[in-house]
């Protein structure tokens, strides 16, 4: 294969500068969002933009530090603004030794570019050509379907961890074992609930993980934890305030989460099982709301099928 950019000047990108790109990007975002002006920079105004040459396909995957940063023939490229705007807008053939391009189309959407850049945060560049392929077009749309099914199940996963670091702090900070391994013990925790963020790591995953069918096991596995874990919970879910509980009850509600959690491989004290009670028996309607949530993104394998769904917001 032939491993030259369109552009003059351009350079291939190695993941380490990927990842310092994407960091410049959410802080010009944050920087915009804080300023509140309408005109601010985006650094994704052109992403998805597709030049067309005779050296075949140009796609813009985003703009920061006065570069831009392309994909062409199964390798990402930097190049200075200068020399995209030479080239988009009509080069000299006599300086560049080509045709101009024949067209300028946007091809992808913003969740496709971040899915893309997630891919390419944690490769390095011979490894992504050979995930992407030297079509990104084709690549994006064999994942197109897939990529909306990922967005709304990792979505769910991070909600419902949030809601249990919220409402359930020491009980969580115990289970946080369970919750944090491999790719997910460094993003979970900064990837903001929306879906742009979660397109990017989605890619992320599946640039760590390796295949579909790799991450699609690693997301049921994630899943199937977390119901576990909401599920050892779950008599909590339809206690009255009335109710009331003696020591008996409370004695026997203990045993039962101290049991159910022994199965997981979370080993609790007895004095640990019963403040971790008193804290969640505080917010019983928030575990119920947490299952909710993985139920409707995982439907066709959950078992809290007939779950009436709280209309309150999900702390987005």
């Amino acid at each position: 294969m032939k491993m030259t950019s369109v552009i003059p000047n351009s350079r291939i990108v190695t993941y380490a500068k990927i990842q310092n790109l994407l960091r410049h990007i959410d802080r010009q975002r944050q920087a915009a969002a804080a300023a509140a002006e309408p005109g601010a920079p985006e650094p994704f105004d052109n992403a998805g933009l597709t030049c067309v040459s005779s050296d075949g396909p140009l796609t813009v995957l985003c703009e920061a530090n006065s570069e831009v940063c392309y994909f062409h023939g199964g390798l990402i490229f930097l190049t200075s603004n200068e020399d995209f705007n030479r080239f988009a807008n009509g080069p000299n053939p006599a300086e560049y030794g080509r045709p101009s391009p024949s067209r300028r189309d946007r091809k992808l959407s913003v969740m496709e570019v971040e899915f893309v850049l997630g891919i390419a945060s944690v490769l390095d560049p011979l490894a992504y050509w050979v995930i992407l392929g030297s079509d990104l077009v084709l690549f994006v749309d064999r994942y197109k379907k897939k990529l909306k099914k990922w967005t709304v199940e990792i979505l769910s996963l991070l909600l419902t961890q949030r809601l249990l670091k919220k409402h359930a702090g020491d009980f969580y900070r115990k289970v946080s074992a369970l919750l944090t391994e491999g790719a997910w013990s460094k993003l979970s925790e900064a990837v903001p609930t929306n879906d742009a963020f979660i397109a990017r790591f989605a890619g992320h995953l599946l640039g760590t993980y390796g295949s579909m069918e790799a991450m699609e096991k690693a997301l049921d596995a994630r899943w199937h934890t977390s119901l576990n874990i909401l599920h050892s919970l779950a008599f909590l879910v339809n206690m009255s305030p009335k109710d009331g509980l003696t020591a008996d009850k409370l004695q026997g509600r203990a045993d039962m989460l101290w049991g159910s959690f022994k199965k997981l491989g979370v080993h609790l004290t007895k004095n640990e099982v019963e403040a971790f009670f008193r804290e969640i028996e505080l917010q019983p309607h928030e575990i119920k709301k947490a299952i909710e949530i993985l139920g409707k993104a995982f439907e066709s394998k959950n078992p809290y099928q007939n779950s009436v769904i709280y209309p309150e917001a999900d702390s987005r």
